[in-house]
């Protein structure tokens, strides 16, 4: 998984740079690809962080915990496709599957309004 890492931030270096530029090439370079994941993948805004500047870019704790906390979202075996890649200031933001947080057609409410499903009707044969 390292050389993966290593792979991919040598990757990124190798694109252009400046805020718009980079995002836009980036963005040609991965959006619409598929992916298969290597590690099952948290349920949450919070995704999963590498710091490639590290000796182990991977705070596994915090991805265990997050694992716990709020489930897997996509399994370790699964294909998925970036449908979002952001360029923020310190960090490069790649949204799985439409996941992500902050996103166009994000649900923002906090209550959950119930519905009601009619009883189907079944014939006994």
């Amino acid at each position: 998984m390292l050389r993966r890492v290593i792979f991919f931030a040598i990757v990124i270096a190798s694109l252009p740079c400046g805020a718009q530029g980079g995002q836009s090439a980036l963005q040609s370079a991965f959006v619409g690809r598929q992916v298969r994941i290597e590690i099952d993948m948290p349920g949450t805004q919070q995704g999963v962080d590498l710091r490639v500047e590290r000796d182990d870019p991977m705070d596994w704790k915090a991805y265990s915990s997050r694992l716990k906390q709020f489930g897997p979202a996509i399994r370790s075996g699964d294909r998925a496709t970036i449908t979002t890649l952001v360029v923020k200031k310190n960090l490069i933001e790649f949204q799985l599957d439409g996941g992500g947080f902050g996103t166009f057609w994000d649900d923002t409410r906090t209550t959950v309004t119930p519905y009601q499903i009619e009883k189907s009707s079944s014939t006994a044969s």
